[in-house]
């Protein structure tokens, strides 16, 4: 997919996080481990929440900042979003935490580095949203995984 308007680099975004919600329900199958099915239970759902997250933003951002093009401020592609199908073959489940957590920031990452590159308002209103629900995502993920070793 070429990476033109904002609206592309969100709907990038949100299909890369239905990916990863796939990827981490095909884990919760095929894992022996039920501790292991119950993180990757959790992580799929969490990353299907925010797929629905991005889509609502979608929905109700302002056209004008939607349709901005960004595709001459693009610094970095969006290789946060490249996650191989694969890239989680032989890994522990803290080493797949670790990936998602990095996953997330990157993707607050890029959307700062976006926010630099372009002064229009309504495009920063939207990138705003979009680092705030990463971010706020990553800290409830945080939390939740935390209470879940606990146990």
């Amino acid at each position: 997919m070429r990476i033109e308007t904002l609206e592309d680099i969100i709907h990038s975004c949100r299909n890369q996080h239905q990916m990863l919600s796939d990827t981490l329900k095909q884990f919760t199958k095929e894992s022996s481990s039920e501790r292991a099915r119950m993180l990757f239970d959790y992580l799929s759902s969490h990353e299907q929440h925010i797929a629905q997250l991005l889509r609502r933003i979608e929905e109700t951002a302002e056209p004008k900042a939607l349709h901005t093009w960004v595709y001459e401020f693009l610094t970095q592609q969006m290789e946060f979003g490249q996650l191989p199908a694969d890239a989680f073959a032989g890994k522990s489940a803290d080493e797949i935490v670790s990936m998602i957590f990095g996953f997330h920031q990157q993707a607050s990452d890029f959307y700062r580095e976006l926010k630099t590159q372009d002064d229009a308002l309504s495009i920063r209103d939207v990138l705003d949203q979009l680092i705030n629900l990463e971010q706020h995502e990553a800290m409830l993920m945080a939390q939740s995984l935390n209470r879940f070793h606990d146990m």
